[in-house]
This record gives C-alpha cells, sequence and structure tokens, in this order.
C-alpha cells in the first residue's frame, strides 16, 4: 500500500501562522503534523507520494527523499483544486492500493490502522456547520456522493470528509 500525503494548500485560515509556511509544517507536540501523520502510515505503506504546493520546496526540505525508510515522491500541484484534483496528480506513482492522508489533519494509529485495513473506506465526522468543508452524502454507512463547502441551508448532511481514506488504482478510471 502507498501513502498518498496531500500537502498543498496554505491554510489561509491559519494565518498569520502559514505566512510563509505550509499548513502541513505547523508544529503539534514538537514536531510537524506532517510527520504525525506519515508516521502513523508508516506501519501500513511501502512508500509515500507528497502532493506538494504552496512553499512545496520547505515540505521537500523537512521530509526528504525518505521517511521512515520508505522513498518519498513528489508531485506538484500548481493549482489547488481540492482533495480530488490532488490525488489525481499522484496517478503516476500509484500502482496499488492507497491511504490517503491530508497534511493539516491530525490522526490516530488507531484510525490510520482501520482504514489500512479496509480498503475502499473513508473517515467521515459530523459538524454543526460543515460550510467550510466536504460534506459527504451517506446511504447508510456508504458514501454516495460529495459537495465542497456547500451553503449551510443546502448541506445534504452534518458529516464532512475527514481526510483520511483508502481506495485502489481503479479510481483513476472514473476521471
Amino acid at each position: 500500500m502507498q501513502a498518498i500525503g496531500i500537502a498543498a494548500r496554505q491554510g489561509t485560515r491559519m494565518g498569520p501562522l502559514t505566512d510563509g509556511r505550509p499548513k502541513p509544517l505547523l508544529p503539534v507536540a514538537g514536531k510537524p503534523i506532517r510527520e504525525h501523520v506519515l508516521d502513523a502510515a508508516a506501519p501500513y505503506v511501502d512508500g509515500y507520494v507528497v502532493v506538494v504546493g504552496y512553499e512545496g520546496d520547505q515540505i521537500r526540505a523537512r521530509v526528504g527523499d525518505t521517511y521512515q525508510g520508505f522513498l518519498v515522491e513528489y508531485v506538484e500541484q500548481a493549482d489547488q483544486l481540492g482533495t480530488a484534483h490532488a490525488v489525481g496528480q499522484a496517478e503516476p506513482f500509484v500502482d496499488e492500493d492507497a491511504l490517503v492522508l491530508n497534511g493539516d489533519v491530525y490522526v490516530t494509529d488507531a484510525l490510520v490502522e482501520r482504514l489500512a485495513t479496509q480498503p475502499g473506506t473513508m473517515a467521515v465526522m459530523s459538524v454543526e456547520n460543515p460550510r467550510s468543508y466536504g460534506v459527504v452524502e451517506l446511504d447508510g454507512e456508504r458514501v454516495t456522493g460529495i459537495e465542497e463547502q456547500p451553503l449551510p441551508e443546502l448541506a445534504k448532511s452534518q458529516f464532512i470528509n475527514a481526510g483520511v481514506y483508502t481506495f485502489d488504482p481503479s479510481i483513476f478510471a472514473t476521471r
């Protein structure tokens, strides 16, 4: 399994902390969020693809060409057109199941283990105001749609994409 780390956006809502520094490099508990995410994935993956954009050179410099003994490939998302677009940029490097982890989401080892052992799974969470997120439509436990940042009165659910999911390479055939 490969890990795709999304780390392309500036994180303007975190300004001024992200003025000149990408959000995934903000420190939490003594190290950048990005490293917590990569560490959580390490037991389940055999390589990383990191999608960079804003201040991507800083992420490359911090993470390097290998991380915990695994090769790290980088791909540039020049225009930040959302998570699906970012994952699409990683397509040339994905030839097996992939674990996708947003670079600004702190994840638990248990959550990553659950998703890594159940391909085709997405973590969702309920929030009071889903306006700033990707709103997930569900039919029972099945995801039937995702809508980016709808107006609150038009949101079809209170569940949002928690930024961690798995899929197999056939997902790219639907592009």
